[in-house]
């Protein structure tokens, strides 16, 4: 267990297939072409990234007629949400507010009096 996380994590450590799990995070499925112009990489290079993605179980590819398109798995999706969890970072699709924003301040002040 621990050699398949190690090479899944691996796998996402590399800075163009992140922006490519990112960006299908958000999009939920993309053409290579796509996905090459949002990330802006040449189509070969993202065709190589896809292929390591998909061996990692972390995107499927999905045909449409003559079309494939690519689609994040449900695994990738939790690992995105526990990455975000320990990155203390919010959520993409929990952007905060000006009022959770000065909430939090306040909160801050009260401590630190």
């Amino acid at each position: 267990m621990i050699n398949e996380l190690a090479k899944l994590f691996s796998c996402m450590a590399d800075e163009n297939r992140l922006k490519i799990i990112l960006y299908l995070s958000q999009r939920r499925e993309a053409s290579v072409g796509e996905i090459a112009k949002a990330t802006n990489n040449y189509q070969s290079l993202v065709s190589h990234h896809l292929s390591t993605l998909r061996k990692a179980g972390i995107v499927n590819k999905k045909r449409i007629g003559k079309n494939s398109v690519y689609v994040i798995s449900e695994q990738a999706v939790k690992l995105i949400e526990f990455a975000e969890s320990l990155s203390g970072v919010p959520p993409l699709d929990k952007k905060m507010n000006y009022h959770s924003l000065t909430s939090k301040i306040d909160v801050e002040e009260d401590i630190s009096t």
